[in-house]
């Protein structure tokens, strides 16, 4: 499991009376800078920072927790916040986080890839005229998900792996977690098939069939499963099935089981931004569907690295500090 630290400076202070009431402030990485697509949250509300680091949320009277997330950095609650009937609240905070020792993992990527001013420009299309997602992209930053219901069973399974990083199968050098975001991504598009190379996991690809094949009846279970597409319109859906039980969904520590089903959704609506969609279905670990919506850009000029992760087991020790 991942592990971060964090820190939260906060100022509260009353603004001048304005017909809406809310919260608003500016949200800075460690390095002071302004922290963009940073998510905060509060009384059902959610709000992405802007460029330059600055979000409101518009909120009734009341008291609320304010939680603010960001990649690679734990989120943070601020809790009791109040708002008066007119006028506002500042909150503005400055998040700190700690490095993590392997490439694109870092806060600091995630900055970086945040504060980057994406390539403006029309979607580009193939030679059918669908939508090309051909490209390198950054951190899958989070847009929006639903909340997920855990089953006793997934719950009690996160609750022993706390404390046990050198349980994580990302870090054994086995499967990486499932769900994006990933450091960086390179896609290459062909009108039978869309491959995924994966910067710094293990394994570090993944085939998406576009030619109309169906699943196998009875899939072989591996680490990343099988994956088909379809299109409805501009947007590519990957219907995924087929995996093992041993990768974790999330460096939280979530399991799934071989059961699991995952629907992605990809728009490209312009040259420089990919829109991800992800539905997760798995009756014996979530009641119901969890969706989460995530957004990247195109990172231009640029390619992945190679990444070996078995160098003798060393892998291990460094993200443990040994």
């Amino acid at each position: 499991m991942r592990m971060f630290m964090v820190g939260l400076w906060t100022i509260y202070s009353l603004s001048a009376q304005t017909p809406l009431g809310g919260i608003a402030g500016t949200v800075v990485g460690p390095d002071g800078l302004a922290l963009p697509r940073a998510v905060v949250q509060a009384g059902g509300q959610k709000a992405t920072t802007s460029l330059t680091g600055e979000y409101r949320l518009k909120l009734p009277a009341g008291t609320y927790d304010v939680t603010i997330a960001f990649p690679n950095i734990q989120t943070f609650q601020a809790k009791g916040v109040s708002v008066p009937g007119k006028g506002s609240v500042r909150l503005d905070a400055r998040m700190e986080g700690g490095q993590l020792a392997t490439l694109g993992e870092s806060f600091e990527y995630s900055m970086h890839t945040a504060r980057m001013v994406p390539p403006a420009g029309p979607t580009p299309r193939t030679a059918d005229g669908k939508p090309d997602l051909t490209g390198i992209w950054t951190w899958a930053f989070p847009i929006d998900q639903s909340d997920p219901h855990w089953l006793p069973a997934a719950v009690a399974a996160v609750r022993a792996r706390m404390g046990k990083p050198d349980e994580s199968p990302a870090l054994l050098c086995q499967g990486h977690f499932l769900l994006w975001p990933n450091p960086r991504v390179k896609m290459v598009q062909t009108p039978a098939v869309l491959i995924f190379m994966f910067e710094d996991e293990e394994p570090g690809f993944q085939q998406v069939f576009l030619d109309g094949r169906q699943h196998p009846s009875d899939p072989n279970p591996t680490w990343r499963g099988h994956g088909i597409g379809t299109w409805e319109g501009d947007t590519l859906v990957v219907d995924r099935v087929g995996f093992n039980d041993r990768s974790w969904l999330d460096a939280e520590g979530h399991p799934h089981s071989e059961k699991l089903h995952i629907v992605e959704r990809y728009r490209r609506p312009d040259f420089g931004h990919l829109e991800i969609e992800i539905t997760v279905e798995d009756p014996e670990v979530l009641e119901g569907k969890w969706t989460i919506r995530r957004e990247t850009v195109l990172s231009v000029n640029d390619e992945i690295q190679e990444f070996l992760c078995g160098d003798n087991n060393r892998y291990l020790g460094r993200q443990l500090g040994k």
